[in-house]
């Protein structure tokens, strides 16, 4: 094979490497807490502030801190955004076993 080279099917990336996009959103999502997930989950379902407090057992104030922390780390500037990219990246897993909400569907 003298003067050709060969590219392997998988681009020369290693097995089981992730893509670029796929590496910088598990970069990203790798830094929430399981309670900030458990937030974004129920922003994700269209959960409010106060609902979301007495869902988690937890104060407002505590909620507002975790939503705070969430669109800080995924980079975000709104819940709207946050939810969106928990979709579009299957960040977290909705409760009736759909990755996506019915109202967000293409």
């Amino acid at each position: 094979m003298e003067g050709h080279v060969v590219i392997p099917q998988n681009g020369g990336r290693r097995a089981g490497a992730l893509d670029p996009e796929e590496e910088a959103v598990a970069l990203l999502t790798n830094q929430l807490t399981l309670r900030e997930k458990d937030v974004l989950t129920l922003l994700v379902e269209g959960v409010g502030s106060a609902d979301i407090a007495d869902r988690l057992a937890i104060s407002p104030n505590t909620v507002r801190s975790h939503v705070q922390n969430v669109l800080t780390k995924l980079q975000v500037h709104s819940r709207l955004e946050a939810a969106a990219f928990a979709v579009r990246h299957d960040v977290v897993k909705r409760s009736n076993g759909a990755s996506r909400p019915s109202a967000l569907r293409s």
